[in-house]
């Protein structure tokens, strides 16, 4: 049983760790690593993690679990964040750094297509103002902005992507962009 009351919006799914990443409003996230036994039963460890253990508020309401190149990341309203495995703590994913205003970057949606090409979008707040970017990352870690108008996407919100042969989709609370 987990120590919380509910669970906030938020799972995340690992089956190839056989693990799940929660989240909950105010006590955190939680990694609850499976392990089957002889007799088949399923048993279970709960791992929580706070800003002690280096997320980067103490608020857990904008965090969001993505999977990238088969590891999980967090998104924050303060950078992505990866979980170093020795460690058993988070650290800003240096990976993200040269995203311009990578730090106050929340990352919206992700999607990664079977060659390995990922679409991101990510949302910011700038002198009271939100803006929304979409880019695209390719296997070696370089990345573009794509053209699309802000004042367009700024209108978006609950974004989500979704990919269908060589087309990526956007939707959210304003409709769908191809």
């Amino acid at each position: 049983k987990l120590p919380v009351k509910s669970i906030w919006a938020g799972l995340f799914e690992n089956s190839a760790s056989k693990e799940v990443w929660v989240r909950e409003l105010y006590k955190g996230i939680f990694r609850i690593m499976f392990s089957g036994s002889k007799t088949n039963k399923e048993n279970y460890v709960i791992k929580k993690y706070t800003h002690a253990d280096g997320l980067p508020s103490k608020s857990y309401r904008y965090m969001k679990f993505f999977k990238f190149n088969d590891e999980l990341v967090v998104g924050t309203m303060k950078g992505i964040y990866r979980l170093h495995r020795t460690q058993e703590k988070f650290e800003f994913d240096p990976r993200f750094s040269k995203l311009p205003n990578s730090k106050n970057k929340l990352l919206e949606a992700l999607i990664q297509l079977p060659d390995n090409t990922k679409f991101a979008a990510f949302s910011e707040v700038r002198g009271g103002k939100r803006f929304v970017s979409l880019y695209k990352f390719y296997s070696d870690f370089s990345f573009e902005k794509l053209p699309v108008d802000n004042e367009f996407l700024r209108k978006y919100s609950r974004i989500k992507l979704f990919a269908s042969g060589d087309k990526v989709f956007l939707t959210g609370t304003a409709g769908i962009i191809v």
